[in-house]
């Protein structure tokens, strides 16, 4: 088992996910990314195109849950706060960028039937 997957918290699940996220501090606005694994306590996503983050970036962020996960609803979202915690990979426009937050605490969910 490697140092890093000792350290987490929780497990984490392969998943593709619509993500949107707002900077808290500062102008930040991540429009179109997905997901490439999330878990009870943060997620990990690429950017699609240069963006300025550090780590330690507060974010609020919202999640989009399939239909499929999500039966007989119309839209169910996950939101809350999130922070920066690792970034992978190029910047300044030179392709693309990986992302790792750490939620403050558990995500809230909100439904539209």
């Amino acid at each position: 088992m490697s140092a890093r997957s000792e350290k987490r918290k929780a497990k984490r699940i392969s998943l593709s996910l619509p993500i949107k996220a707002l900077g808290v501090s500062r102008e930040v606005a991540i429009a179109k990314a997905r997901t490439s694994n999330v878990s009870a306590t943060g997620a990990f996503f690429e950017l699609p195109e240069a963006i300025p983050l550090d780590v330690g970036t507060q974010l609020q962020v919202k999640i989009e849950l399939p239909p499929e996960l999500t039966p007989g609803l119309k839209r169910a979202e996950l939101r809350g706060k999130a922070t920066v915690v690792r970034l992978e990979g190029k910047s300044a426009g030179r392709g693309k960028r990986g992302v790792a937050l750490k939620f403050e605490r558990r995500l809230d969910i909100t439904f539209t039937k």
